[in-house]
Order: structure tokens, then C-alpha cells, then sequence
């Protein structure tokens, strides 16, 4: 469910006849990605994961529903996209402390690359917060899910690092689970 919230704001912001470019973090099975692309099929949506066992994964889910507008990349996070320019970024990243209980009970069969991001559940966050302008269009959108309790860090963290219209999203619970931010504004310094 938490992951269908970060879907449906997504859809939100993605008018229907769109003709934009959608980059989704850390795809896993592709289920933003492909949900993505039935419902904006003029969309191009690009899925990546470090993972070659997940894009596989990915991949098959995305023939299944016989999508056309989906292509799918092997990368750590932004390093193997070149030159490209996406409207949205999307990411469902590890967020999961290192030292968190749950690891060890309901989330000890899942991988923990997909799960765990250093002492706080914020390394990979992070990372995404740094590197997501340069591949954002102005004023490309930054949706992200994160954990209990990381909604002030994460804010403090987009708003250190300049980015605007920061919104705070609850799941089903009311629980603060997602955030969107528009890419930092650029800058033109005159003389």
C-alpha cells in the first residue's frame, strides 16, 4: 500500500497525455515502473536496479503486460545514466537501518541490499537527494517513499540542497511515507 501511495502521486502530477521521460531508482520486481507505463503509455519510462537478478524480474513482469514504453538499465543508482533529462525520478530506496529489529523478523528473507541503508536508513537517500538535479528537467519532480520517522531528516536534507515545493504525503495509516520536491531552481549569477 505505501507503494501504491508513491504511484498514485505520481499519476497525479503526470497529465494523461503526456509525452515525458520517467526514471524510476532501484526498480526491484518494476511494479512503479510498469504501473507507470500502463497508465501513461506515452510515457517513457526507464527502470534501473544494481541487481541483475531484479531486472530480470522486471523485465518478465513488464512482458507479461506486453509494455512497449519501458526499457530497463543496469546501474547503481545514476551511474550508468548518461545524458538523459527525466521530468520525474521516482525511487522506493533502501531506507531500513542497519541495526533495525525488523531485519532479523518479518523482513529477514528479503534482500538487504534492498532494504538497508547505513546507521540511519539515509545513506542511499542521500545519495538520490545529491545526484537527481542533474538529471532532472526544471523543474523536474523527485518522488521518493521513505521510513518511520525520516520525514525531517529527508525535508532538512531537500532543503539544504535547494530544493522547492517540498511535500510531505501520508500512507493509509497516516503515517508520513513519501515526499515530492521540484529540482532546485537554476541559478543565473550576473556580473
Amino acid at each position: 500500500p505505501e507503494t501504491e501511495l508513491l504511484v498514485e502521486l505520481a499519476l497525479q502530477e503526470i497529465p494523461e497525455d503526456a509525452e515525458w521521460r520517467i526514471l524510476d531508482i532501484g526498480t526491484g520486481s518494476g511494479c512503479i515502473a510498469i504501473s507507470i507505463a500502463m497508465e501513461r503509455p506515452r510515457c517513457t519510462v526507464t527502470a534501473t536496479d544494481i541487481s541483475i537478478q531484479a531486472l530480470a524480474l522486471a523485465k518478465q513482469n513488464a512482458k507479461h503486460q506486453q509494455l512497449k514504453n519501458i526499457e530497463f538499465i543496469r546501474s547503481d543508482l545514476f551511474a550508468s545514466i548518461k545524458n538523459l533529462k527525466f521530468h520525474i525520478i521516482l525511487a522506493n530506496p533502501p531506507y531500513v537501518a542497519e541495526n533495525d529489529p525488523h531485519l532479523q523478523t518479518t523482513l529477514r528473507h528479503e534482500p538487504q541490499i534492498a532494504l538497508q541503508s547505513g546507521p540511519h536508513g539515509l545513506n542511499v537517500i542521500t545519495e538520490i537527494v545529491m545526484q537527481a538535479p542533474a538529471f532532472l528537467i526544471n523543474p523536474g519532480l523527485l518522488c521518493m517513499e521513505h521510513g518511520y520517522g525520516q520525514e525531517k531528516s529527508i525535508t532538512a536534507l531537500l532543503t539544504q540542497n535547494r530544493y522547492q515545493h517540498i511535500e510531505s504525503h501520508q500512507d493509509i495509516n497516516s503515517i508520513p511515507r513519501c515526499i515530492l520536491a521540484r529540482r532546485p531552481a537554476v541559478t543565473i549569477e550576473v556580473e
